[in-house]
């Protein structure tokens, strides 16, 4: 068992772990999590899942108790007080680890247990979170607790000391629910050492009875959600958000973190998640540390209860973080660096017994151990150096001077402030509930509730706009305009109006594989010289849920098949990409292709698409475009001037006519009334009577120069031929007309009041001998 000295060296190490946590601690304000619980205890409000009511109790009594600094302040320095604790308990634990492999001796325990204890506490991990205010250092305090009185007891065997544990574990529940995943181990630890306790049911009904009292705490979560303020938010008048339902069922979902559940899984191979755990775990102790850790570890197979406790506690928590390896989840393993500490420190004692090379002399004995702990004390003094500038917060003013300059902006009353990172927001939330500044913002987020409109950023934004509030961005968000329009505003960004208005200029309905339509899109300038810029949007439709984050493409293809110019981009950037897409709504992916200043002169093709690691479908070509210098504006002299209108889109200005052998050639003078999306075919028809015996169709210039390209009061001059040498003798009747190849709709002839008086224009009679 510990010595009075080994208490008065585990308050020593608590104090110097304490004192280099307060001197890199966080000042003020945090962004994230640490925001959060910066302002919830103070109002003994209601945090997120999984509640913490301990540790907000606790952090109500700190933050109303000490005098010094802001509530902000206040509780950065309660996480500093519980890893100094943890720190201190650690040793403890350590000692009594040390004394069951028969380590001797007592000062060798002490030395290897400490310089353990101190790389643990300089640790990167571990470290970065006593500077904040968050749960995690508590959590860890409750880890090295628990296995300090689990050990006690297996040393005792006094039924006071189970209890004592059996009471902590059931507090460390009400704290985080990862410590739930310690019980097979502690289970087996207390079978392996005397299994009465579990197999007498009058021992065994009074350890859960201990384990399940502290759970009474979760009753808070109920009693204060009345009174948190910040659990509803009035959106408009008769619309609310509810970020707690105060009933059995809002209280099971939120004290067993079901929105969490989905969230295991494999997120790569086994592999990537080994590697990655590795590079953690190396970023904490060093390759040396590791290389202690294993040989600890090895020596611990003597002890065998006390090595299926660690491991099991080792490998229950790795496999939970294995499984839920995102976002946060580097914090979720420090209660496995509290381990590995351990077993660092039957290593480093284990190879400092070793330093003896068979000499009996106690002083030599004393000296060479000396020598050996003095160069593993290399190992803390390694990871303090390399920590500190990277760990240090204490000039970290970021979150507060990034709210406070937004908020002296002039902002209007009861605007709508969106941010797509929780983190972010939590720092304005912090300034209104402790400070009361601007009470009449909303600050929001995506998945500030667990429902499909505010599953992400543009989920949110069609939730919340149109409400009659002012809604800004508090920072850029590139992506966002392909469903808003936005316009800054000083540092904000707002949202003026939804980015789709009305149809494309020139629509498509274009299926693109089976789970994109692209509906049309607008082109300007109709027709850009060489040198200029083609700007190009297309408007997207997603069918269903797109899997992958897609890139567009718009390719300008010459009639041979080159790309002249090109764009490709991923449209909604990393705010709003593909994936996020809902399933209806109309997408804007503006793309800008510039015109080579060589290019000739011609008409080309736009070639749309939408690729991953591969294309999705194959590319659309979308429509036509007329790479031009001038157009020509007047027709000149005409054999047989007309002046005759088809629809509102095309005037036949006139034509000439000319006969040679077996067929007759007509140049038409067109001019474009309007600028035109279609691409529209030209028939001629030569009639004996009623009867249609001669035929020619194609588009203008033999589709070189198609009707989509033309610019409005634009001459075309576009010549035909009809065959005629297989025709009896005789006189026939020609007519021209337009038509539509994909519907077959002529263009009507109107009059000067625009009346329809037909679908063809009569050219006259043509002789054929």
């Amino acid at each position: 068992m510990p010595k009075k000295v080994d208490f008065a060296f585990s308050i020593g190490l608590g104090f110097v772990a304490f004192f280099l946590y307060l001197s890199t601690l966080a000042p003020t304000l945090l962004f994230a999590d640490g925001g959060e619980f910066q302002f919830v205890p103070y109002l003994l409000g209601i945090s997120h899942p999984t509640g913490y009511p301990l540790y907000l109790l606790l952090g109500w009594f700190w933050s109303h108790l000490l005098p010094w600094g802001d509530v902000a302040f206040r509780m950065n320095l309660l996480s500093a007080l519980w890893g100094g604790i943890t720190v201190g308990l650690l040793y403890l634990v350590g000692l009594l680890v040390l004394a069951q492999t028969k380590l001797e001796p007592l000062y060798l325990r002490q030395g290897v247990a400490g310089l353990a204890t101190l790389a643990f506490a300089a640790s990167r991990t571990f470290w970065s979170q006593a500077i904040i205010a968050e749960v995690y250092t508590f959590n860890t305090l409750f880890v090295a607790l628990t296995l300090l009185l689990l050990l006690i007891w297996a040393q005792k065997g006094d039924k006071r000391s189970l209890y004592l544990f059996a009471f902590t574990y059931g507090l460390s529940l009400t704290h985080h629910r990862t410590m739930a995943l310690l019980a097979p181990a502690y289970l087996l630890f207390i079978w392996l050492i005397d299994s009465r306790p579990l197999r007498q049911r009058r021992w065994a009904l009074s350890l859960l009875l201990l384990i399940l009292l502290p759970q009474l705490l979760y009753l808070y979560i109920p009693l204060r959600a009345p009174a948190t303020p910040f659990i509803h938010l009035s959106l408009a008048p008769g619309r609310e958000l509810v970020l707690y339902e105060n009933s059995l069922r809002g209280f099971l979902k939120h004290v067993l973190g079901q929105a969490y559940g989905s969230r295991l899984g494999l997120y790569g191979t086994w592999q990537e998640l080994l590697g990655g755990a590795f590079h953690f775990l190396e970023r904490q102790f060093l390759l040396p540390g590791i290389l202690l850790g294993l040989l600890g570890l090895f020596r611990l197979l003597k002890t065998r209860k006390v090595f299926l406790l660690l491991l099991l506690s080792y490998v229950s928590i790795f496999a939970f973080c294995l499984l839920h390896f995102r976002g946060d989840i580097k914090v979720f393993f420090i209660p496995t660096y509290l381990i590995f500490a351990l077993w660092i420190a039957l290593g480093a004692g284990t190879l400092v017994e070793g330093a003896r090379w068979g000499l009996k002399q106690k002083r030599l004995d004393l000296l060479l151990h000396g020598a050996a702990l003095l160069f593993l004390a290399s190992l803390p003094l390694a990871l303090l150096m390399r920590n500190y500038r990277g760990v240090d917060r204490s000039h970290d003013l970021r979150a507060r001077q990034f709210w406070e300059a937004l908020l002296a902006e002039p902002i209007p009353k009861g605007a709508i402030l969106v941010s797509n990172d929780r983190n972010e927001m939590m720092p304005l939330w912090y300034l209104q509930q402790i400070d009361g500044v601007r009470p009449d913002l909303l600050g929001l987020f995506p998945l500030i509730v667990p429902e499909e409109g505010y599953a992400n950023i543009g989920r949110l934004l069609d939730s919340v706009f149109g409400l009659g509030r002012p809604l800004y961005l508090i920072k850029d968000m590139p992506g966002l305009e392909i469903k808003y329009d936005l316009q800054g505003v000083n540092s904000l960004v707002e949202l003026l109006s939804p980015a789709v208005s009305g149809e494309p200029d020139y629509p498509r309905n274009l299926l693109l594989g089976e789970a994109l339509e692209l509906v049309g899109y607008d082109q300007e300038p109709h027709s850009p010289r060489p040198g200029e810029e083609l700007r190009v949007t297309l408007y997207w439709c997603p069918r269903w849920g797109l899997e992958s984050v897609y890139s567009s493409y718009l390719h300008l293809v010459s009639k041979e098949g080159q790309a002249i110019a090109q764009s490709d981009h991923q449209p909604g950037g990393i705010y709003y990409p593909t994936p996020l897409w809902k399933e209806g709504e109309i997408i804007r992916d503006e793309h800008t292709l510039t015109i080579p200043s060589t290019a000739p002169l011609a008409s080309y093709r736009l070639l749309a698409g939408i690729y991953a690691q591969e294309p999705l479908g194959e590319g659309l070509t979308i429509g036509m475009v007329g790479v031009k210098r001038d157009i020509l504006t007047s027709p000149g002299e005409m054999e047989h001037p007309l002046g005759i209108n088809l629809g509102r889109r095309i005037t036949l200005l006139g034509y000439d006519l000319q006969r040679h052998e077996g067929e007759v050639i007509l140049t038409f003078y067109w001019r474009a009334r309007q600028e035109m999306g279609e691409d529209y075919t030209v028939f001629l028809h030569l009639l004996d009577g009623e009867e249609i015996v001669g035929q020619a169709d194609s588009q203008p210039q033999d589709g070189d120069y198609p009707t989509s390209i033309w610019d409005e009061s634009e001459v075309v001059i576009d010549e035909h031929h009809l065959a005629t040498g297989e025709l009896p003798p005789g006189e026939y009747d020609l007519w021209v007309g337009i038509y539509l190849l994909e519907t077959m709709e002529r263009l009507p002839v109107i009059d000067a009041q625009g009346e329809k008086i037909g679908e063809r224009v009569n050219l006259g009679t043509v002789q054929t001998e």
